[in-house]
């Protein structure tokens, strides 16, 4: 039997496909190798917000980015060139700004994975989205089995759930998260991420794209998973996004509404009885203070991934504003770019209601937290959102 007959007898092995199953089934996940070099302490700390890493999804998405590049996706003769020239000498400018090159390089790298995967979702097919979105639903059951267990339990599970990503810690770590619920102090979820809030902001969007793929279960199970968490400005924040996607639903069931509605005023509700830290919101505004402060002395910006060297508050992390943090990095120089592109973004948004609620989702979490530009899973997220809102979903193909 001949070469070639035996070739076309084995079954084509999908690699893309394969690929993006475990893309989406390491998104939630922070399992990595991370670096200390020495730009990643400050006053001799070790600062995770500044360590280089390998994450696992870094791998899926090197592997899926080659096979792309290969079926000559990558070119796009509708690109607008002066735009990107313009920034890249708003990224030269920025360069001779920092004061650590190397943790320039470092940070520019986290932005262009935002990059990277708008550019893969803004071209994924069904296919490639189906299986993404399977491995995603396989995390997000475990990302549920792990928070259950880790407020059961008051603490850290580790053991398998290391390999997944989970930090080892108990509800008396210092800095840990917590909530008091009818005078109990309860942990708050962690999931794999590394903060609750985090883990709220990576499955708020979520909740809408399962809503949309008719996939119920899993929408209650983000739902859950958000719930789980206690951050109350997301959970007010997810009973105006479902009031929303429930009125342009249109039903004709009563009964249904009444569900919906009252299950929405429950949400708001319960928000209010949960006490987290008193302090946390007014460190914020300090720190909005301070970040103004300090680019109105530094209209260049202090240089990419340099933000935490304006030494904004004693908890040594970035101001909870992504607008404030990109100006704080970038100078005003990033401003033209950011009203430009988002003036693109919100015009394709406007072709289909998925699109413009989770558009304005993700700029609700930008303005009162740093996350989707600071840690790696909501990082990864943000440009799967984007990609999918300018490109099958801009058409109108969107995959189901």
């Amino acid at each position: 039997m001949s070469k070639q007959i035996i070739k076309n007898r084995l079954p084509r092995i999908p690699y893309s496909e394969v690929l993006y199953w475990c893309l989406g089934f390491s998104l939630p996940m922070q399992l990595a190798k991370h670096f200390w070099p020495d730009f990643s302490y400050l006053f001799g700390m070790r600062i995770d917000y500044l360590s280089p890493a390998l994450y696992l999804s870094d791998l899926a998405i090197l592997a899926a980015l080659t096979i792309w590049i290969k079926q000559h996706q990558y070119i796009n003769p509708k690109l607008k060139t002066a735009p990107v020239l313009l920034f890249l000498v708003v990224l030269i400018i920025n360069f001779f700004v920092a004061s650590s090159h190397y943790l320039f390089f470092f940070r520019l790298l986290q932005y262009l994975k935002i990059v990277t995967l708008i550019l893969l979702f803004s071209r994924i097919n069904q296919t490639q989205f189906r299986f993404f979105i399977n491995g995603l639903i396989v995390t997000t059951w475990l990302a549920l089995v792990l928070s259950v267990t880790q407020i059961w339990h008051q603490g850290s599970m580790q053991g398998l759930w290391y390999f997944l990503g989970e930090r080892s810690f108990t509800i008396n770590s210092p800095g840990i998260a917590t909530v008091s619920l009818s005078g109990h102090k309860l942990l708050r979820a962690y999931a794999f991420f590394s903060h609750p809030n985090s883990l709220s902001g990576f499955y708020l969007p979520l909740v809408f794209v399962f809503l949309h793929l008719k996939k119920p279960l899993m929408a209650i199970t983000a739902i859950l998973l958000v719930l789980l968490s206690f951050s109350k400005f997301t959970i007010v924040l997810l009973a105006l996004s479902l009031l929303f996607w429930f009125w342009q639903k249109n039903s004709s069931c009563r009964l249904c509404r009444f569900g919906q509605i009252g299950f929405i005023i429950w949400l708001i509700l319960s928000s209010f009885l949960l006490k987290g830290d008193p302090l946390s919101l007014s460190s914020r505004f300090v720190s909005y203070h301070q970040a103004w402060l300090f680019i109105v002395n530094h209209s260049l910006g202090l240089g990419l991934g340099h933000y935490l060297h304006a030494n904004l508050h004693p908890f040594r992390q970035p101001v909870h504003n992504v607008l404030l943090l990109l100006t704080l990095e970038l100078g005003w120089l990033i401003w033209p770019f950011i009203v430009y592109y988002g003036q693109q973004l919100f015009k394709i948004a406007q072709r289909n209601r998925l699109s413009l609620l989770l558009l304005a989702v993700l700029f609700s979490l930008a303005s009162f937290d740093h996350y989707l530009i600071t840690l790696n899973q909501n990082v990864l997220l943000l440009g799967v959102i984007i990609g999918l809102i300018i490109g099958p979903w801009s058409r109108r193909q969107i995959p189901n």
